[in-house]
């Protein structure tokens, strides 16, 4: 019984975690100007339950026509959720 309990404690410790990466996704010879758009989603098990966090959207958003950096940073809530923040850096 014993083993038991702490075999369901080390699986919820490993389901309830979180994990955070940022990295640059795409970089152009475009200069990096001061205004900068955000998008967010959140998913659950692959399928997408909150925003848009698409390229084209963020575009459509932006109050410039050349990007200069796109960043990404990805979140995961345990083992099923992720969250995704895309930050598009342009003049």
């Amino acid at each position: 019984m014993k083993l038991v309990k702490l075999a369901f404690i080390g699986v919820s410790m490993v389901a309830l975690t979180a994990c955070s990466t940022n990295y640059p996704v795409n970089a152009t010879s475009n200069a990096i100007g001061s205004r900068s758009v955000e998008v967010e989603c959140a998913s659950f098990q692959g399928f997408n339950v909150k925003g848009n966090c698409s390229l084209v959207e963020a575009m459509s958003k932006a109050p410039f026509k050349k990007v200069g950096a796109v960043e990404q940073e990805i979140t995961n809530y345990g083992v099923y959720q992720v969250r995704k923040v895309r930050v598009i850096e342009g003049r």
